[in-house]
């Protein structure tokens, strides 16, 4: 089924992104529609700067003035911007944007994800599941975020929410990138012989996701959660990138050892020693910096950020065992159920994860050709 907008002006926040980015080239070279984009800094547009037609505005997301005038001049609001350094800009940006989207009557789409449900338990995830603080940053401040939009929803707001599981594709930083450096630089430890259940999905699939949202009037006030078709094992997953790489890097250990090893204060300061950006990943200190964070200097921030985004940290020989949400995710046995996503929107993955990685893979050897242990 070819997946068609019916209108065609879009303003796509977080652009500059893994889904973002991916999500403009469909908009403009599948789609032909004519994109708007917000984005903070030019250097990090490289990816999108090339379409002629793309219109890129500097601008922050909580500029009233701005943000009205460019959501007035649009027919649908995508919104995938996330701000990992500041929680309050997150919600500030969410206010602007929902209420002019309720001042302008546009639908907008607002991307989720499925960390909202953590942690996962053993059983079959949908959209009716429980999601509640967990006690972990990164899902409790995107379940914030929802909760927030549901609000503005019950306020007029013309709103879908999309819920990806495990995104991967070419430019994706944690299911593609970090795993191919992890495999190429070291030893990446599994919990229970690597039989958790994986629910990846590949980035074109959300993309088209986010399209059929933009129509469907069944889909107002609702939320979907949005995977493929395949259900693998974490153990699958990895093995199929040392395939690509041409490597043997994998490890097993029970998710009992992972926990205590996590536990134990002088083998978390060896792997801070080896691996700075483990430091600012300890959830202790993480919620720290968040909290502190306005009250930092640039400069300080900024080291931070570089930090915690850095490959280059990554010292040959490393081990690599999940913190304690890492561990809780690839043990988990839970199938996400796309039916509602599938009956309302008319999605239909088009990828298998075979599929996806073959696609994937090209992109992966074109990073690691030179590795000295990759077959490429």
């Amino acid at each position: 089924m070819k997946i068609e907008l019916s209108k065609n002006k879009i303003l796509v926040t977080g652009s500059t992104g893994f889904i973002g980015g991916r999500l403009v080239e469909k908009l403009i070279l599948n789609h032909n529609k004519k994109v708007t984009t917000v984005i903070r800094k030019y250097d990090n547009a490289a990816r999108i700067a090339r379409f002629s037609d793309i219109e890129m505005v500097k601008s922050n997301l909580d500029d009233d003035k701005m943000m009205s005038l460019l959501i007035k001049n649009t027919d649908y609001v995508f919104h995938l911007a996330y701000d990992f350094a500041s929680q309050q800009a997150n919600l500030s940006s969410l206010d602007i944007i929902a209420k002019n989207c309720i001042k302008h009557s546009k639908r907008l789409v607002h991307i989720s994800t499925i960390s909202v449900f953590e942690p996962l338990l053993d059983s079959t995830l949908n959209e009716k599941s429980a999601s509640v603080p967990c006690g972990l940053v990164y899902a409790d401040r995107k379940l914030e975020i929802e909760n927030k939009v549901f609000e503005y929803s019950n306020a007029g707001l013309d709103v879908v929410i999309l819920q990806p599981t495990i995104v991967y594709g070419p430019y994706c930083n944690p299911w593609t990138l970090n795993p191919a450096e992890q495999l190429v630089s070291g030893t990446v430890v599994l919990p229970n012989n690597g039989n958790g259940v994986c629910n990846a999905v590949y980035v074109d699939d959300v993309c088209d996701a986010i399209i059929l949202a933009a129509d469907s009037q069944k889909a107002r006030g609702e939320r979907f959660l949005i995977s493929g078709n395949d259900y693998i094992s974490w153990k699958h997953f990895f093995n199929t990138f040392e395939k690509i790489l041409g490597v043997c890097s994998l490890k097993l250990m029970s998710s009992n050892e992972i926990s205590k090893y996590n536990r134990n204060p002088l083998r978390f300061i060896k792997s801070i020693l080896s691996q700075p950006k483990k430091a600012i990943s300890w959830e202790p200190l993480k919620s720290i910096l968040l909290l502190l964070k306005d009250k930092l200097s640039s400069n300080i921030k900024a080291f931070i950020m570089d930090l915690y985004s850095s490959y280059s940290t990554i010292k040959p020989k490393s081990i690599f065992i999940p913190d304690k949400q890492l561990n809780l995710l690839y043990s988990s046995e839970t199938k996400v159920d796309i039916s509602k996503a599938k009956n309302i929107l008319g999605y239909e993955p088009k990828f298998t994860f075979s599929e996806g990685m073959d696609l994937t893979g090209k992109f992966i050897k074109s990073i690691y050709s030179s590795n000295p242990s990759s077959n490429s």
